[in-house]
């Protein structure tokens, strides 16, 4: 059910590029899309089985995208540096 509502998500999105000609729509965007959500889903599960409270998941998400962020920031900044 849930991998059927990804892939009609996505091929709307899809569908929408090539109508209004505002990006590349191909097959392997359905697909990867798709395969992501799933991923994601799977993640999403494997989480709530850990924690089992929707609220404690959106807590480690939330600071697990903070971490990941502020390491990209200090990498960019560094290679700016580098580079200039």
């Amino acid at each position: 059910m849930l991998l059927s509502i990804l892939f009609g998500i996505s091929g709307l999105i899809e569908i929408l590029q090539f109508i209004t000609a505002s990006g590349a729509s191909d097959i392997d965007d359905l697909f990867l899309n798709t395969v992501g959500g799933s991923i994601g889903l799977i993640i999403w599960e494997c989480l709530h089985k850990i924690f089992q409270n929707n609220l404690k998941i959106r807590r480690f998400i939330n600071i697990l995208s903070l971490a990941i962020g502020g390491i990209s920031v200090v990498l960019l900044a560094l290679l700016y540096i580098q580079n200039r």
